[in-house]
């Protein structure tokens, strides 16, 4: 199990990332724009954003022009590594 507070300012963007257990992310502060697959969903305050199935590539942006913070929840197999594949930073645009 996997648990860590990460703090984004006005356009931060993880990388695009797999992992090898499901993640979930709680916005603490702020809101964050999650993009899986094509499928792209803003989640604010107080709201948790869609469960990331496994071996799923997903990344996490801050379209807004505010800080945002997340609680981020995985778990993973205790015989493999948490991140899998890790890609370079996703565009921070809208598009």
């Amino acid at each position: 199990m996997y648990f860590s507070e990460s703090r984004y300012r006005p356009g931060d963007a993880t990388a695009v990332r797999t992992f090898s257990g499901p993640t979930v992310e709680y916005v603490m502060e702020g809101a964050i724009t999650q993009r899986v697959g094509a499928q792209t969903r803003t989640f604010s305050a107080g709201q948790m954003a869609d469960v990331v199935p496994a071996g799923t590539a997903s990344t996490l942006m801050n379209l807004s022009g505010a800080p945002a913070r997340t609680i981020t929840l995985q778990v993973y197999p205790s015989d493999q590594p948490r991140v899998v594949a890790s890609g370079p930073a996703a565009p921070t645009s809208k598009s």
